[in-house]
């Protein structure tokens, strides 16, 4: 099924929605263009937990609540949604406003069919990126609940991110952590193990599994169940646990 992205534009000038809407439904439709001439509205919708819009287009000049007043209270109620402003004004001093309040994107009006083609693109490309940056927090959220302990180091082996499980497993804070070689968390016997099979086998097949030590930050060891994945960057992120916990686990 093919994506279709829901939006809810408001302006005073019902003439001047009816044209956009008619115009995205020619050149977008894949764009459910919904339209409503009162803010007061509009911020209801965001607000009620049963709508699903995806993007609010809102002009400046309303007589009841201006376009930068809702933009205020739409932030109140949801950070993430993308709010363009749509409006004749070209003032840089409403721009520079709408920014500092958070408004994703600043478009001047144009009634031509063709301008509405841009404002089409750069609606999917804000909700697009507005999903991918929800999903990527749900990830860490789950990245920060497993019991595992996982971590991400760089092409040139330095960790750039640890998730808590990981930081207890060593004993790191992610701060002391960030930045030190994948070395750091081994004794030097399983560095070169790891340099001499384990790394060449992640670059061969993409990935590897097995057993090894692990180095605390306090220089006592324990046998690590671990498993390695090559990143498409070169990196490589590895999910480890205490080998010791687990056989208590499974007893």
């Amino acid at each position: 099924m093919a994506q279709t992205y829901r939006v809810l534009h408001v302006d005073d000038e019902v003439e001047f929605l009816d044209l956009i809407e008619a115009y995205m439904y020619s050149v977008a439709p894949d764009i459910v263009y919904e339209t409503t001439n009162d803010p007061h509205e509009a911020l209801a919708r965001v607000k009620s937990d049963d709508d699903s819009i995806e993007a609010l287009v809102t002009d400046f000049d309303m007589p009841e609540m201006n376009g930068l007043e809702l933009l205020q209270a739409v932030r109140e109620l949801d950070e993430r949604l993308p709010v363009l402003l749509y409006t004749g004004l070209g003032s840089e001093e409403v721009a520079a406003e709408a920014i500092s309040t958070g408004v994703t994107d600043y478009i001047q009006k144009d009634h031509g069919k063709s301008h509405v083609q841009v404002l089409s693109n750069t609606l999917r490309n804000a909700i697009d990126r507005a999903e991918a940056e929800e999903l990527a927090e749900l990830r860490l959220v789950a990245l920060e609940a497993v019991r595992e302990g996982i971590a991400v180091f760089s092409p040139d082996g330095e960790l750039v991110y640890a998730n808590p499980a990981h930081q207890r497993l060593y004993g790191y804070t992610l701060e002391e952590a960030v930045g030190t070689s994948w070395t750091d968390f081994h004794p030097d016997s399983d560095v070169n193990t790891i340099r001499a099979e384990v790394l060449p086998a992640v670059e061969l097949s993409g990935e590897w599994h097995g057993s090894g030590t692990g180095l605390r930050a306090d220089d006592t060891e324990f046998p690590e169940s671990k498993s390695i994945s090559e990143m498409p960057n070169g990196g490589f992120a590895v999910v480890v646990i205490d080998a010791d916990q687990e056989s208590d686990a499974s007893v």
